[in-house]
This record gives C-alpha cells, sequence and structure tokens, in this order.
C-alpha cells in the first residue's frame, strides 16, 4: 500500500475510466463513513441501457459484491457519485511489511484479535 498523491487531481475522469473499463476482475475494497470494516468489491461498470428504455440506473457505475460463481451470483450495489472523488488522508501508521499492524499479526496467537491503530 503506498499514498497515491497529495494534490487533488483537476478531473475524475481517467481513473473512473480506468474503473469501468477492466477486462479482467480487479478487486477493489470499499469502506462506508463511520464504519470500521472493508467490503471487496469487483466487477465495477458503468451501466448503460437503450436510449428507449428507461432506467433510472443508466449511466450509474455498479460494482458486485460477493462471489462470481454460484447459482444466485454476486449481488450489484449503486456507487454514490462521491465515491471516486478525490479525498486526503493522513495514514494512521506506516505501510508496508515493517509497520505496527505487520508486527503484530506476524505472532500468530494476535490473528484472531483486533488491531488498534490508537494503541
Amino acid at each position: 500500500m503506498a499514498v497515491q498523491g497529495m494534490e487533488k487531481p483537476q478531473t475524475y475522469a481517467p481513473f473512473r475510466d480506468f474503473l469501468t473499463g477492466q477486462q479482467t476482475v480487479v478487486v477493489y475494497t470499499i469502506m462506508e463513513e463511520d464504519q470500521m470494516t472493508i467490503t471487496p468489491l469487483h466487477s465495477v461498470t458503468r451501466f448503460a441501457t437503450a436510449a428507449h428504455h428507461h432506467n433510472r440506473y443508466d449511466g450509474s457505475i455498479l460494482g458486485a459484491v460477493g462471489e462470481r460463481q454460484g447459482e444466485d451470483g454476486p449481488m450489484w450495489v449503486k456507487l454514490k457519485n462521491t465515491a471516486l472523488q478525490w479525498e486526503k488522508y493522513t495514514p494512521v501508521m506506516g505501510w508496508g511489511d515493517n509497520n505496527a499492524m505487520a508486527e503484530r499479526y506476524d505472532n500468530p496467537a494476535n490473528r484472531l484479535t483486533p488491531f488498534d491503530a490508537r494503541a
């Protein structure tokens, strides 16, 4: 993991086009506001219908959550318009193999316990 940039981009179009134009499965993680869990999101695409069909999802960006195989298939979710906007965050800890989280979970006894970044 690495910091993706410190300056706000002028447009989100290149990232949106990259995100919705994947030819292979790319898994992203999303986090809802005020939540402490992440959700894997895959198969991101822009939904489109024929012009004579009016559909409330036309032009929306959708992503799949869950298994791609099986009888039911994944659940599709609509990404908020703000989901692709640039946000500046300061990491609460370092990244890489030598950070506090990696060191904690190197010990097998800690692998089933939550990590507290404030500690």
